[in-house]
């Protein structure tokens, strides 16, 4: 009989309840063994999916956001092991990049239909990353909105304009392809997916199946263009500006001026550094996931 573990993220016993219901409902006339676990602390969903794999699972389903989905994500690298997502957080990137529905019960569903498809992970040093990372103002404002205690829209408005009263450029020497490039941006991406939630995205020709990361980055700039790029991810329009540019890679190397005034974000988690460099690789089909 295949074993089906659902990670679920911390939920009002409601929203807990009615997750649990659909998902035995769903299941209830297949032969398979259902396993629920709660993640109840950060890094606990990593552990319990580690546990899933010894226990030999034949799915694992992150049920939450992306930082949930990332945890689990970690222990299925390589594995083999299908990953399912139910999307039960606030942006929901990397869901809305498979194009998973957002409705709890359809999203269940389809981890029964069990349609998969290889996924590229992107690799920092010796962490990996599913969606995207950084180090430019996009890092300074996932910094600032861990320091927030709600969630949503409007804690992404006020993450936001405090990073803009923190945030001091990285200089930065950028090694790839045999080109060597000295760079002080203001953003500086590298994304495996078209969204970075909420449908805004400022990488929207990224693939997660073609062996490459997107790599984006805007220098420093005037409050005239920052106002206009900051117009066109609101109004999810291409980004067209002159200091922006946006390339397709396999891997590079990132050295910073002064390793601590860099402030590194991966798939939304805030991270010290703690090498002199970052190595930024692509591992190309390095997990299976359910798509829609």
């Amino acid at each position: 009989m295949k074993k089906v573990y659902f990670i679920i993220k911390p939920l009002s016993p409601n929203k807990s309840k009615r997750l649990e219901f659909i998902i035995k409902t769903t299941f209830k006339e297949e032969p398979v063994t259902l396993f629920l676990w709660k993640s109840l602390y950060k890094g606990h969903a990593i552990e319990l999916s580690k546990k899933a794999v010894e226990e030999k699972a034949d799915v694992i389903v992150a049920c939450g956001g992306d930082g949930t989905i990332s945890e689990v994500g970690q222990a299925l690298v390589h594995s083999g092991i299908p990953l399912g997502i139910i999307p039960l957080g606030s942006g929901n990137g990397l869901a809305r990049h498979l194009k998973i529905s957002l409705n709890n019960t359809q999203a269940v569903q389809n981890i029964l239909i069990k349609k998969i498809a290889p996924f590229d992970v992107g690799s920092v040093n010796d962490n990996y990353f599913f969606c995207n990372m950084g180090i430019g103002f996009e890092a300074s404002f996932i910094q600032q909105y861990g320091k927030n205690k709600s969630h949503g829209l409007w804690a992404y408005f006020i993450a936001f304009i405090n990073a803009l009263s923190v945030f001091k450029h990285p200089e930065i020497i950028v090694e790839y392809g045999g080109l060597y490039k000295k760079m002080k941006p203001f953003i500086f991406m590298l994304s495996n997916t078209n969204q970075q939630g909420y449908n805004f995205s400022i990488t929207k020709d990224a693939k997660s199946d073609d062996g490459k990361l997107k790599m984006v980055w805007m220098e420093k700039s005037s409050w005239l263009t920052l106002f206009r790029f900051t117009a066109q991810v609101l109004f999810c329009e291409r980004i067209n500006l002159k200091k922006f540019s946006s390339i397709s890679i396999k891997e590079l190397r990132v050295t910073p001026r002064d390793i601590k005034k860099i402030c590194l974000q991966i798939d939304g988690e805030y991270l010290p550094i703690k090498d002199d460099f970052l190595k930024i690789t692509t591992l190309k089909h390095a997990l299976k996931v359910i798509i829609q």
